[in-house]
């Protein structure tokens, strides 16, 4: 890694811990990060004054765009802008998500009338939606022919909606930010679920595309092995869990 690149900013300590999980590392050392991924996390967009001047304009946005039909959120936006001048992409992503209420619905590609589904292709995340993930549950056995129970979720949810991510030079993919779920089980035994990874668009560290299909958050991957078909599937994985020591 070129010592030129100051990992000081613009991140702050619990995003690089959570971009080192993505990449299966249990701490940031800037000398293990790819020089690509170097690059995209140093860049000015993932400060937490980035993620704050982005909110803020979002707020002021939902001020302008009062629903009639909807409670009166005036007041929680401008609280919220008070207090949201520097977030971090994980509290950017917990207002997004618990805090904006109906009114947050706008501006997201709605529900089509009638279908139109062509797979591979809709088996990709609709970025320009509100909400998405895709959820894996089911059993694997290894070489010792042990059953293990496995869950594996990729939820996703865009910071802005998508022509106020456009004001701001994001593309789909940086305005989304994923959080990754992974649990595991051995037959009969305890339940181990990782820490969550939430991952912002603006690091890099998110992508997808078809030819083969595939669906990215780091090192943790949903793909086909073939380009001739969406299965057999790929799923990779890994997340420690911060209470247990091994």
């Amino acid at each position: 890694m070129d010592d030129a690149i100051d990992f000081e900013l613009p991140l702050d300590d619990a995003t690089k811990q959570h971009i080192a999980h993505a990449l299966w590392m249990r701490f940031f050392e800037s000398d293990n990060i790819p020089d690509d991924v170097g690059v995209q996390i140093r860049d000015s967009k993932n400060s937490t004054q980035s993620f704050g001047t982005r909110m803020g304009a979002y707020l002021d946005w939902l001020l302008a765009h009062p629903q009639s039909h909807n409670p009166n959120y005036g007041r929680r936006y401008t609280t919220l802008k008070r207090l949201c001048r520097e977030l971090t992409p994980h509290q950017a992503y917990v207002i997004v998500s618990k805090f904006l209420g109906l009114n947050a619905s706008q501006g997201f590609e709605r529900l089509p009338e009638t279908a139109d589904l062509e797979f591979p292709r809709d088996h990709l995340p609709q970025l320009k939606t509100q909400v998405g993930w895709h959820f894996f549950v089911g059993s694997c056995w290894d070489a010792e022919e042990r059953e293990f129970g496995i869950e594996y979720m990729l939820f996703r949810a865009p910071l802005l909606n998508p022509a106020l991510a456009a004001q701001f030079n994001l593309t789909d993919v940086e305005n989304q930010v994923i959080e990754l779920q992974l649990g595991i089980s051995e037959a009969g035994d305890r339940h181990y679920q990782a820490d969550p990874v939430v991952i912002a668009g603006t690091t890099g560290l998110i992508t997808c595309g078809l030819a083969p299909y595939h669906y990215a958050v780091g090192r943790n991957r949903i793909e086909s092995t073939t380009t001739a078909s969406f299965f057999p599937l790929h799923l990779a994985a890994w997340g420690p869990k911060s209470s247990v020591q091994k």
